[in-house]
């Protein structure tokens, strides 16, 4: 019983596991409206939380380094900053996994933040769960911060 309930949760995970939104970057070059409405909204929210100099797509091209630009998308996350870097996921083994999220910008993988403007960033996804880094396998284990860009 408890071997067929174990396979029952492996199926569906590996069905949510694939069944993840893959995103034409061709399609990033105009803002999408209802997003920049509840940037706007979000924008009025959090400028006396210190969220100033935002763009259209949530990034603050002033920042003085990549983890302040996109702080904004990483609020929901519950991510923790610590100086120029992130921490998305507490790993269980020092010796064995990463410490800090996978980058990745439009589809090229980065072990360190990449250089990146700032102003070409169009896009953040903050990916926490196994089955959203599942396809990054254990590069992805204490998680992933996708970028698409403009370029």
């Amino acid at each position: 019983m408890k071997i067929g309930l174990q396979l029952i949760c492996f199926f569906v995970g590996c069905f949510f596991a694939q069944s993840q939104i893959i995103i034409d970057v061709n399609e990033l070059n105009e803002p999408n409206p209802k997003l920049m409405d509840d940037i706007k909204q979000r924008k009025k929210a959090h400028d006396q939380a210190g969220f100033f100099n935002l763009n259209d797509y949530g990034i603050n091209v002033f920042a003085p380094n990549l983890v302040e630009a996109i702080r904004f998308h990483l609020r929901g996350s519950a991510a923790r900053i610590e100086g120029d870097k992130v921490i998305l996921r507490q790993t269980m083994s020092i010796k064995l996994f990463r410490d800090y999220p996978l980058w990745v910008v439009d589809g090229v993988i980065f072990e360190q933040q990449p250089e990146i403007n700032f102003n070409t960033i169009r896009k953040v996804r903050v990916l926490k769960s196994v089955a959203e880094t599942n396809r990054y396998g254990a590069l992805g284990n204490a998680g992933v911060i996708e970028l698409y860009t403009n370029q």
